[in-house]
């Protein structure tokens, strides 16, 4: 204790601390007598989860994924997307998405897979004694989906979800270029 402090004996200490402690969830008593000290515990409230203030989520989203199977000079497929998601029951989601995707091709020979045009290269040339070295092109897809999305009910601040949805795939009018080489 310093000298500028007054004196209190430890119980006297003791009992104001527990005086001017206020909790909301336990009231505290002490007793009239100086030596009795009465101490009281403060219990956490209980911890309730957020539920989401709108039943109407819209975000905007970036795709990454590639074709399968893999086929060499494809790249990675890139986009992005806007989606709208509507609560119908707790856990339920109505789901629709519109997505925008394009990718690179440069191959050394006509993918139809690839390529959404039925334009062979052979039908395009007239002389038969070129033979085509390389292909190019740059393809777009616009994606639109409807589904359903299912948030599994685990209590952690990751909620995985399951999605099933119908999705309609566009591809735009792409210019393929195609590279034949003479003899």
């Amino acid at each position: 204790m310093s000298s500028d402090s007054p004196d209190i004996a430890p119980n006297d200490s003791i009992q104001a601390l527990v005086q001017t402690a206020r909790t909301d969830s336990v009231a505290l008593t002490t007793s009239p007598g100086k030596d009795t000290v009465t101490a009281a515990t403060a219990g956490a409230p209980v911890i309730r989860p957020v539920h989401p203030l709108s039943r109407l989520r819209v975000g905007i989203q970036g795709s990454v994924g590639f074709p399968l199977p893999r086929e060499k000079g494809v790249s990675l497929m890139t986009g992005q997307g806007f989606r709208a998601e509507f609560a119908l029951y707790k856990n339920i989601w109505l789901s629709a998405s519109v997505d925008w995707l394009h990718f690179d091709v440069c191959t050394d020979k006509f993918v139809p897979r690839v390529h959404h045009s039925h334009h062979q290269p052979d039908t395009l040339h007239g002389s038969p004694d070129s033979k085509l070295v390389r292909v190019e092109s740059t393809q777009r897809r616009q994606q639109i989906g409807l589904g359903l999305r299912y948030t599994l009910p685990l209590r952690t601040w990751l909620k995985p979800s399951v999605r099933a949805a119908y999705t309609w795939v566009h591809g735009s009018p792409e210019t393929i270029r195609f590279e034949f080489k003479n003899p």
